[in-house]
């Protein structure tokens, strides 16, 4: 697939075991259903027999893990309830999240083969979903220095206007860091700065942490965008799975 079809972050390429990436607008067709088109996709990467897991995405900070299954009856795609953020260590599952302006985050341990994917809006990342994903990789032996983080297209600053009350609360809640809440009325949040300090404050290295600078709003031809196109955007799929037990 080419890089109008799916974006391959760099950071994860001397990993061959790892399948990663995220689609771009020209993956899905119009109507297409989330699990639908994350079926193909794993069909078109030569994962057909993975099994698909996805997060519901409630715009809150739960976090799953997603367990090996002896039996290949599942098969299919899957969806847990309540979750903005999925881990898993389980060769042949597939986890992803959906966005259309919010961050996509993807997290790998190299060393034990954990993985993680999160969807951090502006609700989940004021609720902690950064830190909880990383907490819930810990808790399977994985320390964060270890961790590599790539942090996918997402809504810029400059174009992520918020309400003065909504500026505030995140004003008193990352007040420490200088760029998280910017602009001319101190209204415009830049939710990957936000995601980049909070992954180094939790013990990532910041030479282990890529930040895809592209502005899904600005890029009409790559990225659906919810603000720009309204609820009739589509969504871009931000997956990692492992290929093999080996």
């Amino acid at each position: 697939m080419d890089p109008t079809t799916l974006c391959r972050p760099p950071i994860f390429e001397p990993y061959g075991w790892l399948c990663a990436g995220m689609t771009t607008r020209s993956a899905s067709s119009p109507g297409e259903s989330r699990e639908t088109m994350a079926a193909r996709l794993r069909d078109e990467l030569g994962l057909a027999g993975a099994r698909i897991v996805l997060a519901e995405q409630v715009h809150g900070c739960g976090v799953a893990r997603v367990y090996h299954e002896a039996s290949q009856a599942d098969a299919k795609e899957r969806e847990i309830s309540g979750v903005d953020a999925l881990v898993t260590n389980a060769p042949g599952a597939l986890i992803g999240v959906f966005t259309a302006d919010c961050v996509p985050i993807a997290l790998v341990d190299p060393r034990r083969r954990n993985l993680a994917v999160a969807h951090a809006g502006r609700e989940g990342t004021l609720q902690g979903i950064v830190r909880k994903t990383v907490e819930c990789l810990r808790e399977m032996g994985s320390a964060p220095r270890d961790m590599a983080a790539w942090v996918g297209p997402s809504i810029c600053a400059a174009h992520y206007e918020v309400s003065k009350e909504l500026a505030a609360q995140f004003r008193e809640r990352f007040g420490h860091n200088a760029g998280a809440v910017a602009g001319p009325e101190g209204r415009h949040l830049d939710l990957k700065e936000i995601v980049r300090r909070e992954l180094t404050e939790c013990g990532v290295d910041s030479s282990r942490i890529e930040i895809d600078p592209r502005c899904t709003l600005e890029d009409a031809d790559l990225f659906y965008s919810y603000r720009r196109e309204g609820a009739s955007a589509g969504r871009m799929f931000t997956f990692l799975g492992i290929r093999d037990a080996e």
